[in-house]
């Protein structure tokens, strides 16, 4: 799955579990971690091992 299908899975489940908002929502995945979650989520596929990171605000 895409790192930009992991976001909106996230924002639609957040969301479906009550949340009112999902303003903010950033985060990185790479092997070893991650380097940058201040860009927008890429296409690349999450991959076996990756260290996946989100950061969001949530009401």
């Amino acid at each position: 799955m895409p790192l930009e299908e992991v976001f909106r899975a996230y924002r639609r489940e957040a969301l479906l579990q009550g949340a009112d908002d999902v303003p903010y929502l950033v985060g990185g995945a790479d092997q070893g971690g991650y380097e940058d979650v201040i860009s927008p989520p890429s296409r690349r596929p999450l991959q076996q091992g990756d260290i996946l990171m989100l950061d969001t605000g949530s009401t």
